[in-house]
């Protein structure tokens, strides 16, 4: 599993059509973002929004001949056979790709092994996927320019969900080399991601 940790970005992600396609379907208005490839997905209820970035991830896991599976109870997909969590968010800025992933389950009981962060920017789309022994771990309280916690629910002493601010840095069409680097120890995904600017 040596893949390249370059956070390189390639130009506005060729897979934005993907999105353009969907939202020209929903028939939505224009709005601030006026002229951008996502400026419908803004007009989406969130549990759309969550469900079209879900069909998002599968098309790009296809096209990385990374294994789709179906949905299933306590996860929003399955890549490679493992179930992952999908959390959607949108930069207010142009080139940003800033993902508020909230309530994220860190419950033992949730079967989920990694959480697809996609972000949409004003002109292109960017994902960063991390395992769950990531959140488990206190390396989720590093705070740096790419990764910040902002919150968590307690109960019973012990944490339920969090709330995560994360840079989706790699290209869409990369989503491939985003899910090598969640197979990599988390100190090592760790010592990545304070290395970046």
């Amino acid at each position: 599993m040596n893949a390249p940790l370059s956070p390189e970005r390639a130009g506005p992600a060729p897979m934005g059509h993907d999105l353009v396609a969907l939202s020209a379907a929903a028939g939505a208005e224009s709005f601030p973002w006026s002229g951008s490839p996502h400026e419908a997905f803004h007009r989406f209820s969130s549990g759309r929004k969550g469900r079209t970035g879900e069909k998002l991830v599968e098309e790009w896991a296809r096209r990385s001949a990374v294994e789709v599976g179906k949905k299933t109870a306590g996860c929003d997909l399955h890549l490679d056979g493992e179930p992952v969590e999908v959390k959607i968010g949108s930069s207010r800025s142009i080139g940003g790709f800033k993902v508020q992933a909230n309530h994220v389950p860190v419950d033992p009981t949730w079967s989920f092994l990694a959480v697809v962060c996609v972000g949409f920017g004003i002109d292109d789309i960017g994902v960063l996927v991390l395992p769950r022994a990531f959140f488990l771990s206190d390396a989720i309280r590093m705070r740096t320019p790419r990764l910040a916690l902002y919150n968590q629910r307690v109960e019973g002493g012990a944490a339920k969900t969090l709330g995560v601010d994360v840079d989706a840095f790699f290209p869409a069409e990369r989503l491939h080399d985003a899910w090598l680097l969640a197979h990599r120890p988390v100190e090592e995904i760790s010592a990545f991601l304070r290395t970046l600017p």
